[in-house]
């Protein structure tokens, strides 16, 4: 241990008589220790509590309260019963008391008149005992320190990297969501496009079942119109409540709604049939209808409405996720050429 950490370690005699307290002090100051003294059992318990002592020695014969009641009493007590005790008596070590004196607790006996030699020889031992475990204990504490304070980092850590992951989270959102409608971007569109294009032919050469994938594909009818009678800010508040008027009308934490550029928007269905997908599209449209914005240069309705062409695909010789996007591109098409404000599916399209 560092010197500034060095321990003095404290040794309590007890007897009835100063001449006695007098000799074994004498002693005692030969050896690197704070020696206390006291003259009756109560003295002695009253000592213990208030300092941590390394070794007590103990008077038996002593008025009042014996030693044994005294060694019995410190036994009782958790803050004191680790104190060794060292019986200082005149019995005769073949006394039958000395056989209590061990169960009281002593750990030893010294006979009067005590020999300085003896004395210091037993006294070093448990002095050292002392300062070793005190020593153990100063370890510990600090390892207990460190251990805390390596809990600390370890939270902080913990606390740094959700906070870091939650970061990541809300970048990705970000990075997928268009800054205008708040729904989600081309470029989410296209990575989610592939994504379940792929899990939908894994599915079907593995079971030869399943639902299609479905498209919606949509335009608000003669934006241009409006952009340029009402204004810029007036058809950027347009766009977004349109945006909002297609996430209400789907439900499924599958689906997904995304600015496909400019005024148009698309839909992702996975697991869709083509007729489902179709109803999905006629609550878009009404949805957009509901809105009741204001369109007086529109050859459609009095109100802003949205022109919507639907496809689906399956897994099958040729098929890929450009032929979704052209099939529900020409259904669309074809709904802007048949009076806008409809919905046509790639079926329509062909029997036309």
């Amino acid at each position: 241990m560092e010197p500034q950490d060095k321990i003095t370690a404290k040794v309590l005699v007890v007897d009835d008589r100063a001449e006695n307290l007098f000799a074994m002090e004498t002693i005692l100051k030969q050896l690197d220790c704070e020696v206390y003294t006291g003259r009756s059992g109560n003295e002695a318990l009253s000592l213990t509590l208030r300092n941590d002592f390394a070794l007590i020695l103990l008077d038996v014969n002593m008025p009042d309260m014996d030693g044994f009641e005294v060694a019995e009493l410190l036994r009782g007590n958790e803050a004191t019963c680790r104190i060794p005790i060292i019986f200082v008596t005149a019995i005769n070590k073949e006394d039958r008391s000395v056989f209590r004196g061990y169960l009281s607790g002593a750990v030893d006996y010294l006979l009067k008149p005590v020999d300085p030699d003896i004395l210091l020889s037993k006294v070093k031992v448990f002095l050292e005992l002392h300062l070793k475990r005190k020593e153990l204990e100063a370890i510990k504490a600090k390892l207990d320190e460190e251990i805390e304070q390596r809990k600390a980092k370890e939270i902080e850590l913990l606390e740094s990297n959700e906070k870091l992951e939650q970061f990541v989270v809300r970048l990705q959102q970000a990075s997928d969501t268009d800054g205008l409608t708040l729904v989600a971007n081309r470029r989410c569109f296209d990575r989610t496009l592939d994504k379940e294009f792929e899990l939908l032919k894994r599915r079907h050469f593995d079971s030869s079942n399943g639902l299609p994938l479905s498209l919606i594909l949509l335009d608000v009818d003669q934006f241009k119109k409006y952009n340029d009678n009402y204004g810029h800010m007036e058809g950027d508040h347009c766009l977004r409540e349109v945006a909002k008027a297609l996430s209400r009308a789907v439900n499924r934490p599958s689906d997904l709604v995304a600015r496909y550029g400019g005024e148009e928007f698309v839909a992702l269905l996975p697991d869709t049939a083509l007729s489902d997908a179709v109803h999905i599209a006629e609550r878009m449209r009404q949805e957009v209808e509901t809105l009741r914005l204001p369109h007086a240069f529109s050859d459609a309705s009095p109100f802003v409405t949205v022109s919507l062409g639907v496809s689906a695909i399956v897994p099958q010789e040729g098929a890929n996720t450009r032929s979704l996007i052209e099939r529900a591109d020409q259904a669309m098409y074809q709904a802007k050429m048949a009076g806008r404000n409809r919905v046509l599916s790639s079926e329509d399209v062909l029997h036309v």
